[in-house]
C-alpha cells in the first residue's frame, strides 16, 4: 500500500497532494458537522415525541380513572422513569403549574392544560421529594372545576 501511495505521489508535485490533502480533510470536517446537526434533530424530535407521549397517556390515564369510579386523580412522575424530567425540560413552578424549560414545547403543556380545561378539570403539578435527598418525583393532581 505504502509503495502504491508513494507511485501516486510520484506522478503528482508535492503540493498536489497536499491540496488533494487539504480536501479529503475539509471533507471528513464537513461530514462530522452534517452528521451532528442530524444526530441534534432527531434527538429533539425524539424529545418532543417522548414529551407528548406522556401527555398522551395522562390523558388516558385521567380519563380510565375517571370512567372506571376514581374520585381523586393523582398521578405520579418519576424522575428515573419519565425521560421527559430526566431531559430536565419540565419542572413545577411555586404556584404549582408545569413549566416547560425549552420554549419549543410548551405548546405540548398548553394543548393538555386546554385539555384538561375544556374537560371541566383543573390540574396542578405538585415536586416532591423523599426529605432525604435520594428520590424526587412530581406528582399530578386532577381536580373537578
Amino acid at each position: 500500500m505504502y509503495i502504491l501511495n508513494l507511485v501516486m505521489i510520484m506522478t503528482k508535485s508535492l503540493g498536489d497532494v497536499l491540496r488533494e490533502n487539504a480536501v479529503i480533510k475539509q471533507q471528513k470536517k464537513e461530514d462530522a458537522e452534517f452528521k451532528r446537526i442530524e444526530y441534534e434533530k432527531s434527538e429533539k424530535v425524539r424529545k418532543r415525541n417522548t414529551i407528548e407521549k406522556f401527555f398522551n397517556d395522562t390523558k388516558k390515564r385521567i380519563e380510565k380513572n375517571i370512567l372506571s369510579g376514581g374520585s381523586e386523580i393523582r398521578i405520579v412522575c418519576k424522575r428515573n422513569n419519565n425521560k421527559e424530567f430526566q431531559y430536565k425540560t419540565m419542572k413545577v413552578s411555586a404556584d404549582n403549574t408545569l413549566v416547560i424549560s425549552q420554549g419549543e414545547y410548551a405548546g405540548i403543556v398548553e394543548e393538555f392544560m386546554e385539555w384538561i380545561d375544556s374537560n371541566g378539570l383543573v390540574a396542578s403539578f405538585h415536586y416532591c421529594h423523599d426529605g432525604m435527598g435520594m428520590e424526587s418525583w412530581t406528582e399530578l393532581v386532577v381536580v373537578p372545576k
